[in-house]
């Protein structure tokens, strides 16, 4: 097993890469289309390492996510810079990363809310034929239909990830996924980070996004009983405002679950979110393997990169000027090929 005084490194797949964090930085490996890697890494301590206040149980769990959907983002920006660099003839001009990713952004978080927080209350209101509120005194009543309510955004939640699953573009990055996990169960079994050793270990991972999503919908449910059946109107106000108080009590869970891995009450935790992994997860090439060791090797001090593999090029995105706290755009100026990892 690993080490007690191990890092817990986490990281996410981007397009044709993987993103690893550590708390003082993280990188995105990525494939270039001539078969080259590119590595871009970030200097940015996490804001738990900064303050205390930050580390604290519930808070952490909110500081997490924040720190997370910036990076992932910021990390996927990346990755399609440097895709699109590879599918457009030489000297096309490429649109405004920082226009598309803003658009992206808003209509993404608009479908996530409608789609997994508002639309299943008001399908639930349906499937009972009623979306008149429950009164106070009717606990039963209200704990059934969160019950329902619960049941339709896991069956939604479940049919949405498994639909992506049949793209061909998704596929590949649900293989990156995989590579990602593997890599780190690797890690944290106290073995060489290689890659014959990475294609033995499992795909899965306790503390996989995948995970806390299911860890969610359970949360949720649970949280939303105690708020009753209120009318519709207020039942979508307060399905949104609770969202941080959910996702903190998700975040304990997992923090809990991937820190006790080997307890017997932290696998049965854990069993659920797992099993849902499959459908985010693809059994990975020794190539894919081969990006998430450079990723995780850049931010690990004590991952070496196996003398096998070639350093990779350092790509560097050109920084346009942005308010202070907010990730600047990522325009694509790869560093030559002469300037390598060092």
């Amino acid at each position: 097993m690993a080490d007690e005084h191990q890092h817990f490194y986490g990281g996410q797949a981007v397009i044709e890469g993987v993103m690893m964090r550590a708390p003082e930085r993280w990188a995105v490996a990525v494939r270039r289309a001539s078969g080259r890697v590119n590595l871009f890494i970030r200097e940015e301590v996490a804001l738990g390492r900064k303050y205390v206040w930050a580390r604290r149980p519930l808070i952490r769990g909110c500081v997490g996510i924040y720190e997370s959907l910036g990076m992932g983002w910021y990390s996927l920006q990346a990755s399609a810079t440097m895709a699109m660099d590879d599918a457009l003839p030489e000297g096309a001009k490429r649109p405004k990363s920082s226009t598309i990713g803003a658009l992206s952004g808003v209509l993404a978080a608009a479908l996530g809310i409608g789609l997994f927080f508002i639309f299943p209350t008001v399908v639930t209101g349906w499937i009972v034929g009623v979306h008149a509120p429950v009164a106070p005194h009717d606990v039963q009543g209200s704990i059934v239909k969160n019950a329902i309510e619960g049941g339709v955004r896991l069956v939604i939640i479940l049919l949405y990830i498994g639909g992506v699953g049949f793209m061909p573009d998704i596929r590949r990055v649900f293989q990156y996924h995989g590579a990602e996990h593997a890599t780190i169960n690797c890690y944290e079994a106290g073995e060489p980070v290689t890659v014959d050793n990475v294609m033995r270990h499992s795909v899965l991972h306790p503390r996989c996004g995948t995970s806390f999503l299911l860890t969610v919908v359970f949360v949720k449910l649970v949280v939303n009983c105690f708020l009753g059946w209120p009318a519709l109107w207020i039942r979508v106000i307060l399905r949104i405002a609770i969202l941080p108080v959910v996702a903190a009590l998700a975040y304990e869970a997992i923090y809990y679950a991937g820190r006790h891995r080997d307890g017997l009450f932290a696998r049965i935790m854990a069993a659920p979110g797992m099993a849902v992994e499959l459908l985010t997860t693809r059994h990975h090439t020794r190539d894919q393997a081969e990006i998430a060791i450079y990723a995780l090797a850049a931010v690990a001090p004590d991952v070496p990169l196996p003398a096998d593999l070639e350093p990779a090029d350092i790509w560097t995105p050109v920084q346009s000027t942005a308010p202070e706290g907010v990730p600047a755009s990522v325009e694509a100026t790869p560093a030559p090929e002469d300037a390598p990892l060092s």
